[in-house]
């Protein structure tokens, strides 16, 4: 229970969650077919409800947990989107570590990052940022698993469009796969690795669970 001290209103009740799964799921069972996310493409405004952002969820995460990649840690890179949103939650709610990185750094920085980082995947956007990851792939030894958040421009086994990774899951789901939902999360331990502006040398990766 919470009160306004600065006017005199009534308690009212503030639901808690325990995880960012939980918090996923209350949006979906409170707000379930409202519009969770507006956003244009193609020029036309698509709306995405609190249902369809968590079957994204859990569909994205299944899919990766399938190939292989639940406990990894995976960069991703690109513009502020809907697909940047629930690939970062998708990872979140996984037992893999994310590794948000800035798109404006350097090709070179980025390379630093995702190595010094030990990421097996990378998630990223087109355009401006698919070019400065296509400038470093041979420098990425431990990248296993590239997801493209726009058009793929290249297409060979390790390269994926992120539509047909989340598609895959919802098949999954479709038909009882339930690895990925199983998986508990734990506040406390390591989820993610966010790297320092770098102003007096190197990045360094500051250690960050969903608790903290």
């Amino acid at each position: 229970m919470y009160k306004n001290f600065k006017e005199n209103y009534p308690l009212y009740e503030v639901r808690e969650s325990k995880d960012l799964r939980d918090l996923i799921d209350a949006g979906a069972k409170l707000y379930g077919d409202k519009a969770a996310f507006k956003f244009k493409e193609h020029g036309e405004i698509v709306s995405v409800s609190y249902n369809e952002f968590k079957t994204d969820v859990d569909a994205y995460g299944t899919a990766l947990f399938d190939m292989g990649l639940d406990g990894k840690h995976i960069g991703i890179i690109g513009d502020n989107s809907y697909n940047w949103i629930r690939s970062y939650l998708a990872v979140l709610c996984s037992s893999s570590v994310v590794v948000p990185i800035d798109k404006e750094l350097t090709s070179d920085e980025i390379q630093y990052i995702l190595n010094t980082g030990n990421c097996e995947v990378l998630i990223y956007s087109g355009g401006a940022t698919e070019k400065k990851i296509m400038e470093i792939t041979d420098n990425l030894p431990d990248i296993t698993h590239f997801i493209c958040m726009a058009e793929q421009t290249v297409k060979d086994e390790k390269h994926y469009y992120i539509d047909d990774v989340v598609a895959k899951g919802k098949e999954l789901l479709k038909n009882g796969d339930k690895r990925y939902l199983s998986i508990v999360p734990d506040n406390k331990v390591l989820k993610e690795l966010l790297f320092t502006s770098g102003t007096t040398g190197k990045s360094k990766g500051v250690m960050l669970s969903t608790e903290s």
